[in-house]
């Protein structure tokens, strides 16, 4: 498994080029059957899990160029220019500049990756592959992070080890993570590391005090663990809860200090509201929405569609944690499905934010998201030509598989019980 695994890996970070849709689709199917055939008989091993990352740590990424904007940033803060404060097309129009994705967004990356980019910066100096290399050490240093408190949380509950493997081999995760450079990896570091104090009970104000921190921490890395805060005050009380909150606002506002002021503000903002309002990408219900749109109004219903299906969003979230019909729903299984909600309604999937989902299945019932980091590799096909256009019957075929996955699985959760 491991040595066969170890050739495919070597190819996508040293020879796969992006936009040949055929030799990436044979590469993941190759590394997914080896998972599939052997996840189950594996003990977990700490050589192997490090080994598969480590033959990425020369390379620069294959499937992805969101690095460029991180070594913008970060060569920005390094010159002491406020990564937030200006677009990219408005400064210096180097060959660093000419790779970016997002010339005419302002940055969304929180302080704490700021800081992250700006030390790659600092050390990698002018040189791409020097800072690549020093951010791949943060993401496996996180990744190993993430399978750490992995390990601790199944104990605590009695379950296997090697569930683990689900997370440690899964090649979506080992090649979005470390090979692709996507800070998922820190972001679930944190969150399970937060999620591991609570579920182990907060007894003291030091403990919640922690908690807070870490889940700031979560944060400033990715603000997507916000939608967890109502299923934490819920979990731990309303007066720790609210206590818990106010800790993580009071972090978030220290951390972003250094960089705000009014007009900061609104470039931050401006940007977010881009994603939820132009931003589409392997999107499951919000397609459907557009699909309806396009035929009874004849335009594309995105500045709509997509605010509404994140109110949608919040409401479902709001119900599931705080709900007296999901009482006996644990808080892991919980957390798994706000997410699960979250992204079944965003506009923007990629496929790495299906890492955090396969992180979290680790240590619930539930293995759905091991199925769909497989199937969103169907995603990389958009990549064959140079305008990212998707290929819908692979992503309607995507979320068919999926849905239809989950459901049966669920249902079959139900009778034995298990009420969701």
């Amino acid at each position: 498994f491991a040595i066969l695994s170890l050739i495919i890996y070597y190819h996508i970070g040293y020879q796969l080029v992006r936009s040949n849709f055929v030799f990436v689709l044979f590469d993941f199917l190759i590394l997914f059957g080896l998972f599939f055939g052997s996840v189950k008989y594996l003990n977990f091993n700490w050589y192997t899990t490090i080994i598969l990352r480590l033959v990425f740590l020369f390379s620069i990424p294959a499937l992805s160029d969101d690095f460029y904007r991180f070594i913008w940033d970060g060569t920005l803060s390094v010159s002491g220019i406020n990564p937030f404060q200006f677009l990219p097309n408005s400064l210096i129009q180097n060959e660093l500049y000419t790779n970016l994705n997002s010339k005419h967004y302002y940055s969304v990356y929180p302080p704490l990756l700021q800081l992250i980019f700006a030390i790659g910066a600092s050390i990698g100096k002018q040189n791409i592959l020097a800072n690549v290399i020093v951010l791949r050490i943060f993401i496996l240093v996180f990744d190993l992070g993430s399978i750490y408190f992995l390990s601790k949380i199944l104990k605590f509950y009695n379950k296997p080890q090697n569930l683990i493997n689900y997370y440690a081999l899964n090649p979506l995760v080992i090649v979005e993570l470390t090979g692709n450079l996507h800070f998922e990896a820190g972001m679930l570091c944190f969150l399970l590391w937060s999620f591991w104090l609570i579920i182990s009970e907060l007894s003291t104000i030091k403990k919640l005090s922690f908690s807070a921190l870490l889940l700031s921490l979560s944060v400033l890395i990715k603000l997507l663990p916000l939608v967890f805060i109502p299923l934490i005050i819920k979990k731990i009380g309303f007066k720790k809860g609210m206590l818990f909150s106010v800790i993580v606002i009071l972090i978030l506002i220290i951390a972003f200090v250094p960089f705000l002021n009014l007009r900061l503000i609104m470039n931050i903002f401006s940007s977010i509201n881009l994603y939820f309002q132009k931003f589409e990408f392997n999107a499951s219900f919000y397609y459907l929405v557009k699909w309806f749109g396009l035929l009874i109004f004849k335009n594309n219903p995105i500045q709509v569609a997509g605010p509404l299906l994140s109110g949608i969003g919040a409401v479902s979230i709001l119900y599931l944690s705080f709900s007296n019909k999901f009482e006996k729903v644990d808080f892991l299984t919980k957390s798994l499905f706000i997410l699960t909600i979250y992204f079944s309604l965003a506009t923007t999937v990629h496929p790495w934010y299906i890492c955090t989902l396969v992180g979290l299945c680790c240590i619930t019932d539930y293995r759905f998201p091991i199925v769909w980091s497989a199937l969103g590799i169907l995603s990389y096909a958009a990549y064959q030509n140079s305008d990212y256009h998707e290929n819908l019957l692979l992503v309607g075929l995507e979320y068919f598989v999926l849905f239809a996955f989950m459901i049966f699985k669920v249902k079959a959760k139900k009778e034995k019980g298990f009420e969701i």
